[in-house]
């Protein structure tokens, strides 16, 4: 694994898939966004675009 996007990754569309889910929490739900839960939606997006 070279850390390496994978072909064709969107990167508007990677933003938005780990953005949304934090704007969601802080507006929506009032929701504190913490370092774990930061940790597991970065992990979760990384692991979605990484080659």
């Amino acid at each position: 694994d070279r850390g390496e996007l994978r072909t064709g990754v969107d990167i508007g569309i990677a933003s938005d898939l780990l953005f949304g889910p934090l704007y969601h929490r802080l507006l929506v739900t009032g929701e504190p966004v913490t370092a774990r839960v930061a940790d597991k939606l970065g992990d979760l997006v990384l692991a979605a675009i990484h080659s």
